[in-house]
């Protein structure tokens, strides 16, 4: 069996290690992406449901609705 030398065992070792690297770095872009989709996702979906709660209001009227649950509604 072949003895290998210090220097052939970092040039092996460096591109793993950067493979390594990228793949890590490219898991934390895709998971802060992800992040972003969610966050987009809640305010548009919030932007919507205070939409549905004026319709409803002008609509049915707010008979029946505490003021504590328009005030949270409209607020958010």
């Amino acid at each position: 069996m072949r003895k290998t030398t210090a220097n052939q065992q970092n040039c092996l070792a460096r591109p793993a290690a950067t493979f390594v690297a990228l793949v890590l770095f490219n898991a934390v872009a895709i998971e802060h992406a992800r992040a972003d989709e969610r966050e987009d996702r809640r305010k548009e979906n919030c932007a919507r449901y205070q939409e549905m709660v004026v319709e409803a209001e002008t609509r049915v009227g707010t008979k029946g609705l505490t003021p504590d649950l328009r005030e949270k509604t409209l607020s958010s």
